[in-house]
């Protein structure tokens, strides 16, 4: 993971996720930039998106399926 006191590139820039699941890509949740989202590992958020969230919440936030 990238540091993350370092403001995040341009949202055109894809998430570094995203480079290690190919096929298993999709839009962030919050800024719409491309991230690892679908499959083992997949989040609905981007590194970036998610570090404010883990911050507030603790590193153990979980996502609830809506299936």
């Amino acid at each position: 993971m990238s540091d993350l006191r370092m403001p995040p590139p341009p949202v055109i820039e894809p998430d570094p996720s995203a480079a290690r699941a190919p096929g298993l890509t999709g839009q962030c949740s919050g800024c719409q930039r491309m991230t690892h989202r679908y499959g083992a590992g997949g989040r609905p958020l981007c590194q970036w998106c998610m570090a404010p969230v883990a911050e507030r919440y603790g590193s153990s936030v979980r996502y609830v399926s809506t299936r």
